[in-house]
């Protein structure tokens, strides 16, 4: 082998392990738009939504997740698909249990290579009751345009905390008028003097 050809095999070599030590990034954006935002506090609005992202990938050409949460807290009311495939998406699995979502689809059509973050679903979730809930990507599935598994992936999880609510101001008036009144009234009956 002559040292251009040995030249040569080393940087394609290193091109490849270059190539494929730069690994697919799934992630739960938890405030849809701009950047990825793994947390969200909701003070609130019952209703919030979650991106699943995907990035840095090539000739992906299908995928499954599930995206575990906490039912008692949080409940999903819908998924909505990206739409990354277009027209040649072809939906698998959309369903929506007590304690995760599976999600999956493919296409038949040549693979997609994606650089910047992608939408995989949008998951519209309703809040329950006060605490915190991981969403936590599993199960999780890439395939190519030869439904070959694609191995080398990293995911990004997600966490809601649903703050209690607060009680609104009206009947924070109320109770204080309601507390002055008693406390006036037992002013009086103190004040009275007992007549015999």
């Amino acid at each position: 082998m002559s040292r251009l050809s040995m030249i040569t095999a080393s940087a394609i070599a290193l091109a490849l392990t270059a190539f494929n030590a730069s690994a697919a990034k799934l992630s739960v954006d938890m405030v849809p738009g701009g950047g990825v935002d793994q947390n969200l506090v909701i003070t609130d609005n019952p209703t919030f939504s979650v991106d699943i992202l995907i990035s840095d990938i090539s000739d992906l050409a299908g995928f499954e997740f599930n995206l575990d949460f906490d039912g008692g807290l949080i409940s999903a009311d819908s998924i909505t698909s990206g739409n990354l495939f277009g027209a040649d998406t072809w939906p698998i699995t959309s369903q929506i249990n007590a304690n995760s979502i599976s999600f999956s689809e493919t296409t038949f059509a040549a693979g997609l290579d994606i650089t910047s973050p992608a939408i995989l679903a949008t998951i519209n979730f309703k809040a329950i009751g006060p605490g915190s809930s991981n969403l936590t990507l599993s199960s999780v599935v890439l395939s190519d345009s030869l439904a070959a598994s694609i191995a080398s992936f990293d995911t990004q999880n997600g966490n809601v905390y649903l703050a209690p609510v607060p009680l609104p101001p009206t009947f924070l008036l109320f109770a204080t008028g309601c507390a002055w009144i008693t406390g006036k009234s037992r002013l009086r009956t103190k004040s009275t003097p007992i007549q015999s």
